[in-house]
């Protein structure tokens, strides 16, 4: 039986929670997303990750960085 298809995020969304239904599914794809994100950002910024000096407070400001730019506060960071 195939998938059906949506049209909009908003259709997709409710099969995504379904198929992402238990915590650890859902802390995985978290901790999987953040390790690409911060590969990413290791590339475009060609340095040395701050994780490997200071793991606890760099994954304190990468939270506080995600949290920051979605809610639109990033740009008003002194840096």
């Amino acid at each position: 039986m195939s998938q059906p298809r949506y049209n909009s995020f908003t259709e997709f969304w409710p099969y995504y929670l379904a198929e992402h239904s238990k915590p650890g599914t859902r802390l995985l794809h978290l901790v999987g997303t953040t390790i690409a994100l911060g590969c990413v950002a290791f590339f475009i910024e060609k340095n040395k990750p701050a994780t490997f000096q200071y793991p606890l407070w760099s994954f304190m400001g990468d939270y506080k960085m995600i949290f920051m730019m979605l809610t639109g506060r990033m740009d008003r960071e002194k840096q």
